[in-house]
């Protein structure tokens, strides 16, 4: 299986080339070789931008996604400071629509908060594009206006994370938890697997889930309130 050649934490600093260096960060000039190495693992990421769709119903504990995130803003990089602005600013375009519609998929709260991540890394080059070339803000002016629209918590799709939380734990009730070498098996899968009352659960989830991706959708101000609520009604009847 391919894998970057780096680790995440040996190509933050790419993220911007102008930050100080710091610990374990590589110099920036070695970013096309760096590129070069993982050119393949790089493409077949970046074939992932035309699918119309995403969702993930599991936590996959993989963080050669980030680690390709920096890969991508660093060729960005590259092209600005060789004065490729368009191609920069297409690449980043390009990453950012991807990320973002990610986010709004069927995902766990592990995966939207991974995607929150891809989005912070990668919504900042503009700023550095932007400020090498200012005539991009006039050329580009509609698209960046609906890229960069708030979409508030529809951004993250409540609904989404309430269908994969609840495959999440319908897998938990079918299938043994696995032992994990470094923390060993799970004390909470192997209660859910061995002790609980599968379609019971199921069920009860299946209830809570429309209120839940509801709740998410209120005003900050009220959900204390709705969080007592949900709990009276599904957790403490």
């Amino acid at each position: 299986a391919l894998r970057p050649t780096v680790e995440g934490n040996q190509v933050t600093c790419w993220l911007d080339p102008d930050w100080t260096p710091f610990k374990d960060c590589l110099p920036f000039d070695k970013a096309p070789a760096v590129l070069g190495e993982n050119k393949e693992l790089l493409q077949r990421y970046k074939t992932l931008y035309g699918l119309g769709h995403y969702a993930a119903t599991d936590i996959y504990y993989n963080d050669a996604y980030l680690v390709l995130v920096r890969l991508a803003i660093a060729e960005m990089h590259i092209d600005l400071r060789k004065g490729n602005y368009e191609s920069a600013y297409r690449a980043w375009q390009r990453q950012l629509r991807f990320a973002r519609r990610n986010l709004r998929g069927t995902d766990t709260w592990v995966g939207k908060a991974v995607g929150l991540v891809a989005i912070g890394m990668t919504l900042p080059f503009l700023d550095s594009l932007l400020m090498a070339n200012p005539d991009l803000a006039n050329a580009h002016a509609a698209e960046l206006k609906e890229m960069l629209r708030p979409e508030g918590i529809a951004a993250i799709d409540p609904d989404g994370i309430a269908r994969a939380e609840f495959h999440l734990l319908k897998k938990a009730l079918e299938h043994p938890p696995l032992e994990n070498p470094e923390s060993g098996t799970d004390p909470l899968h192997w209660l859910a697997f061995h002790l609980g009352q599968k379609n019971r659960i199921l069920n009860r989830y299946a209830a809570f889930a429309p209120d839940y991706a509801a709740a998410l959708r209120l005003p900050w101000s009220e959900m204390e309130k709705e969080t007592l609520r949900l709990r009276e009604k599904h957790i403490e009847p």
